[in-house]
This record gives C-alpha cells, sequence and structure tokens, in this order.
C-alpha cells in the first residue's frame, strides 16, 4: 500500500477519541439489545405509577361501597302520653325497635317543641318503650312560662351520634346528629302548668 492509500484510510478510519463516548459505547458489542431493554424498562417503569394510581382509586371505592351506613330503624305506630293521675308522672309511650335493629351509634330520640320557640329540643331516651317527662332535665326551663301553661308536642325518632351519651336520658345539641330516620310517629301533645300533663286544654 503506497502513502496516497495509507492516507485515505486513515481519513475515512475515526478513532475511538474522535467518536466520543456514545460512538465509543455504541461500538461496544450486544449495545443494541442492552438499548432496547433499557428503553422497555423506562417505558414501564414510567406506567407503572400510573397503574398503582388506577387500583388504588379502585380499591378505595370498594372500600368505601362496602362500610356505607345501613338505614336507620323507623319507630312505627303512634307515641301516646301516658298517665295514672291529673298531676301525676306523665310518660310517653312509643313502639321500641328491637336491639338487632338498632346498630351502633344509633339511638333513640324523644324531640319536644313549643309552638313560642323556632328550634326543637333533642333528648337521647332509653330505647325501652316509655320515658318520662320529668326525667328529661332541662326541659322544664326550655318550655319556660309554667304560670301560664304551655302546649309542648313530643315525638319518637332514631339517630345517629357523633359520640355516645353519658347517660341516657340526655339532652343533646342538633350539631350532635349525623343521620335521622327518614320517618317519625306523629307529634302527640301534651300540656305544662306547674307538672306535666295529658289533658288537652
Amino acid at each position: 500500500m503506497n502513502r496516497k492509500q495509507r492516507g485515505a484510510a486513515t481519513e475515512g478510519d475515526v478513532t475511538g477519541a474522535e467518536r466520543g463516548w456514545f460512538g465509543r459505547l455504541r461500538a461496544q458489542p450486544g449495545f443494541r439489545t442492552a438499548f432496547v431493554a433499557f428503553c422497555l424498562t423506562v417505558i414501564l417503569g414510567v406506567g407503572a405509577p400510573a397503574a398503582y394510581a388506577l387500583w388504588s382509586s379502585s380499591v378505595r371505592g370498594m372500600v368505601t361501597v362496602q362500610t356505607v351506613k345501613p338505614p336507620l330503624p323507623v319507630i312505627t305506630g303512634s307515641v301516646q302520653c301516658m298517665q295514672r293521675t291529673i298531676l301525676g308522672v306523665v310518660s310517653m309511650r312509643y313502639s321500641a325497635p328491637s336491639a338487632a335493629a338498632m346498630p351502633e351509634g344509633v339511638y333513640v330520640t324523644a324531640v319536644i317543641s313549643v309552638p313560642d320557640r323556632s328550634e326543637p329540643i333533642y333528648y337521647a331516651v332509653p330505647n325501652t318503650g316509655s320515658f318520662n317527662l320529668k326525667d328529661l332535665h332541662g326541659l322544664g326551663e326550655y318550655i319556660g312560662g309554667s304560670l301560664s301553661g304551655k302546649r309542648i308536642s313530643v315525638t319518637v325518632s332514631t339517630v345517629r351520634l357523633d359520640q355516645a351519651p353519658q347517660a341516657l336520658p340526655s339532652e343533646i345539641q342538633a350539631a350532635a346528629i349525623r343521620d335521622q330516620a327518614d320517618a317519625a310517629p306523629p307529634a302527640e301533645p301534651a300540656y305544662f302548668y306547674l307538672s306535666y300533663q295529658c289533658n288537652r286544654l
């Protein structure tokens, strides 16, 4: 080979230093296979967080569906005002739901309204089928004006509360009620004049 031929071969050949780091890497045996495997790993890796997020969302949706609260039991029949004497102990009778129908956190409430008050007062009462009006602490102060006489109305419902009352019966705030039964018995009238009465004056 003469000098001219040797010069042409030198110009057409690129040395490792002239190729740069990518050129040298590309010249390694098995580069293409390794590059394809690397690209697949990156593509699948990018899709993994999206797939995990979709799976997590599906699991949360399934858990939410499974933990839906059951409907509250509805008290049937009517509320009745009962007393043995004119100024005796007055009790309100109702059809108590069975213990099996009362899930945890659900209570029977007495809802008492007075015509000249815009908001009723709520009491959590025992699920025994009756309660005495005199046992509802603070009810007399809520009614007020005992000398002029006050007509009141009482109904009974079931509610789900944020936290359990310390004792029964116990006054509860409307804000503590998370859920209330869809229906309740019609209100039963009573009367307060020095004491509780059932007579309809």
